[in-house]
């Protein structure tokens, strides 16, 4: 691990401009039985340990791997999706067969950007306590073995469009520059 964090942080501090790094996904039986016990498309919140047992069982497969990256299991439940979730928007979840991840999304929130001084986190959220208790869940099991990384960052346009849904948040760039900036800085 401290070799692989090492060598990324030359990746990423641009420092390796010689030198060329590679990550491989290869299929595993984990993935093979996912894929088995799923269908693409929509799909209920996963139980989280259903979602720990399978991530432990892929990397757990992929630990003699030498490659430039080191084991994470991406909690893929809560990526565009908590956020609206934690505004109290609704949350729909996908599975996606090829990489073993159970992703969310929401419906557009914010219908009108009158209403932007409305809109508040709510830390009860059914999608906040999900994410809680998973990430516990995850951590607890995790540990020794593999890294977790919790959620996605969404901030400026990915949040915009997160809230306002992507064509209109497109046009509010062009129509409503002020709005979309206040957006941005709710968001961060």
């Amino acid at each position: 691990a401290a070799e692989a964090v090492a060598r990324l942080s030359d990746l990423w501090s641009r420092r390796a401009p010689d030198r060329i790094f590679a990550h491989f996904e290869l299929p595993t039986q984990a993935l093979r039985q996912f894929a088995e016990t799923h269908r693409n498309g929509p799909s209920a919140y996963p139980d989280p340990y259903e979602r720990i047992s399978f991530w432990d069982a892929h990397l757990a497969e992929l630990k003699d791997l030498e490659d430039d990256w080191l084991p994470i299991a991406y909690l893929s439940e809560f990526d565009q999706g908590i956020y609206a979730g934690a505004l109290g928007a609704p949350i729909y979840y996908m599975a996606h067969t090829d990489v073993g991840w159970i992703s969310s999304m929401a419906p557009p929130i914010l219908h009108d950007l009158a209403d932007i001084d409305r809109l508040r986190i709510d830390e009860n959220a059914e999608a906040i306590r999900r994410m809680d208790t998973q990430c516990h869940i995850f951590a607890e099991n995790a540990r020794g073995k593999f890294g977790i990384a919790p959620f996605i960052v969404i901030d400026a346009m990915n949040f915009v469009a997160e809230v306002r849904g992507m064509t209109q948040a497109f046009e509010d760039v062009l129509e409503h520059p002020d709005a979309v900036i206040r957006l941005m800085d709710f968001a961060l």
